[in-house]
């Protein structure tokens, strides 16, 4: 990745994931922000927080982000333009050990086709960012050449208390939710009130080693569509309520 000196960032493999141009000029963020500064005294300064817009993408493919911000001092991230999500690894490690984040945006995102799309992408980020949010996501699909799309989504290493999917109403293909929320004791209510497709006995895990909130201790509730009920209790894993042990699941008019 190359830095310009006005704090512009420019990439070497734009067409690799992206398929419009990016306006370079409109990522919020300076050269000593992102890599640092050297004092008078010539002593290396840790760089301050700052934040990215990514403007124009409207959407990631294969290892898009993958790894690009790791261990970098990013206070937030907003893909305002992103709608499409595809292909593997599009987020893998891409806010790894980012201590200071506090906030990811996904405001427009509407389409999830992949595998390990956010495998480890907020591990270790502390106890930031809080919530979770993809309010115009409307289907999750597995990439038919790869599996997991919301593998480690938000575990126990990321620090998220909360995750919204509103308007979701389909997810296709085996285990969606593998090990997506991974021992993440934070969280305490799951709602999906939007959902009316599953495509799969194991969208949200197939066994006790992989179902999507296994070890969230927390977890007390997950919310679904009464007219749900019948499909939703022949799923695998739902009389061991997908691994959390605490939880009641209901079933919402």
């Amino acid at each position: 990745m190359t830095i310009f000196m006005d704090g512009r960032i420019a990439t070497t493999h734009v067409t690799k994931y992206i398929d419009v141009e990016i306006d370079k000029t409109r990522f919020n963020t300076t050269l000593d922000n992102y890599i640092g500064s050297i004092d008078e005294n010539g002593i290396y300064q840790i760089p301050e927080s700052f934040d990215i817009k990514f403007f124009g993408v409207t959407k990631l493919g294969s290892s898009a982000l993958q790894r690009e911000f790791a261990y970098k001092n990013i206070k937030s991230v907003s893909f305002p333009d992103l709608k499409i999500i595809e292909g593997t690894y599009a987020l893998r490690e891409a806010f790894y050990y980012c201590t200071s984040l506090e906030l990811i945006e996904f405001p427009e995102l509407e389409e999830i086709n992949g595998g390990y799309c956010f495998y480890d992408w907020l591990s270790y980020t502390s106890s930031m960012p809080k919530t979770l949010s993809f309010p115009k996501l409307k289907s999750i699909t597995q990439l038919s050449s790869s599996r997991y799309p919301m593998y480690y989504l938000a575990p126990s290493s990321s620090g998220v208390e909360s995750v919204s999917f509103p308007v979701l109403e389909s997810i296709i293909g085996s285990s969606i939710f593998y090990n997506s929320f991974t021992n993440n004791t934070n969280l305490t209510r799951m709602d999906f009130p939007n959902l009316k497709t599953i495509s799969q006995q194991d969208g949200f895990g197939s066994s006790s080693t992989s179902y999507a909130f296994r070890g969230c201790s927390s977890l007390t509730e997950i919310h679904f569509r009464m007219d749900m009920q019948e499909i939703v209790s022949t799923l695998t894993g739902y009389a061991d309520k997908w691994g959390a042990t605490n939880a009641t699941i209901y079933f919402d008019l």
